[in-house]
């Protein structure tokens, strides 16, 4: 009986290359007529069989793109992030056989061209001076259209990672970039833009992700169709770059004692001791830099995550929501420490929030903070879209 090989030091391979004995080790630990991924592969890719290729039959991306028009560009086309790491892997450690190998698909012209992989054969051909590799193969159905099958390798080769420690695993940017490709190319319609993100995400990462990236998604097609995106979603930096790059404002800008903190509208129930430490923090700088007195901080909040769903009332209910919780823990501080309501000060206010909403923009500017106060006249988004009158529900003059 032979001996299965689980490990090759490709240091030590003749000539460079790997041997039917490599081949059938690889069949043994990976059966492809038992392993559930070649039970489920997308509809339009067929699987064919593990054999080994010649390194110089693979196609590069670069050169496909010039010569074969049935074939379109791959979303995932460039190496992962983690190289190093994967290298490291593989040429210290040898090459493991009880691995999934890469996938590849067969060309017309009896060539090859990556459906996932291209990590590992760029460290295959420069750092172990392999000529050739094990390879699962795959085919197009010819039961199915040249759209239907290129959608298949899309979807093949985003889910089909390596499942070797260093892992490549795909990331939020590929799955956007493959669904805005697969909209372009008419493989699937707009309104299939959350299932297909679903379809090609399979739970790595979680719903509130997904969410943005739909929106992602929706605005990159918005932008590239009409010049304007849906609608803009902010972390802590990009909020604070709102503020200084297109509203314009800075803290104690010219000397006015009018500092600025933004805050996102999903910030729990530590918020309130978490602005008076913001606060403390902010006199001690002032104290110990010699700049101007503090005469008020002013918080706005911005809507991290909108549903693409209806995006003028996602971040409507997101901004009244965090005010409501604001004054709601205010209520309860009050309420717990003090035997009368006091006065509060006004050298820490809630000030405003961020638009977001591009189809709101002629009554909230993009590039002007939302003042509660002066703009809402301190009534929530909610009060100030509901109808008063019968008259204004049947928007009778």
């Amino acid at each position: 009986m032979t001996q299965l090989i689980s490990v090759v030091d490709t240091h030590k391979l003749p000539n460079g290359l790997l041997s039917d004995l490599h081949l059938q080790s690889s069949l043994k630990f990976i059966d492809p007529e038992n392993y559930p991924t070649y039970q489920n592969v997308e509809r339009g890719l067929l699987f064919v069989e593990r054999r080994l290729v010649n390194l110089d039959d693979i196609i590069s991306d670069d050169i496909l793109l010039g010569t074969q028009s049935f074939h379109a560009q791959l979303a995932r086309t460039t190496v992962a992030g983690n190289k190093e790491a994967t290298k490291h892997s593989i040429v210290e450690n040898g090459l493991k056989l009880n691995f999934l190998p890469i996938s590849l698909v067969l060309l017309p012209d009896g060539k090859f061209a990556f459906l996932d992989g291209r990590t590992r054969e760029d460290i295959f051909r420069n750092n172990c001076n392999l000529k050739n590799l094990i390879a699962d193969v795959y085919k197009y159905d010819p039961n199915y259209t040249p759209d239907e099958q290129q959608l298949a390798g899309q979807r093949f080769a985003m889910r089909a990672n390596f499942n070797e420690a260093p892992s490549s695993p795909f990331t939020m940017d590929d799955i956007v970039r493959h669904t805005v490709h697969a909209v372009n190319k008419g493989w699937i319609s707009k309104n299939d833009i959350r299932k297909e993100v679903m379809l090609i995400n399979d739970n790595q990462f979680s719903l509130l992700k997904v969410n943005k990236m739909v929106l992602r998604v929706e605005n990159i097609l918005a932008n590239d169709q009409d010049g304007v995106p849906l609608a803009n979603t902010y972390d802590e930096a990009g909020a604070g770059r709102w503020l200084a790059d297109i509203a314009k404002i800075q803290s104690n800008q010219n000397s006015n004692g009018i500092y600025y903190l933004t805050v996102s509208s999903s910030f729990g129930t530590k918020f309130i001791p978490w602005v008076a430490k913001k606060y403390q923090a902010l006199l001690q700088d002032i104290a110990l830099n010699n700049k101007t007195k503090c005469k008020q901080l002013r918080v706005i909040v911005y809507v991290g995550t909108l549903a693409s769903s209806d995006l003028e009332q996602s971040w409507k209910v997101g901004v009244d929501r965090f005010r409501a919780k604001v004054e709601r823990l205010m209520n309860f501080v009050c309420k717990t420490w003090f035997t009368e309501t006091p006065e509060l000060d006004n050298k820490v206010i809630l000030y405003g929030a961020i638009p977001a909403v591009y189809s709101l923009g002629e009554e909230y500017p993009m590039n002007k903070i939302v003042r509660f106060k002066q703009d809402l006249k301190d009534q929530t988004f909610d009060e100030i879209d509901t109808p008063k009158t019968l008259d204004d529900y049947l928007d009778i003059d």
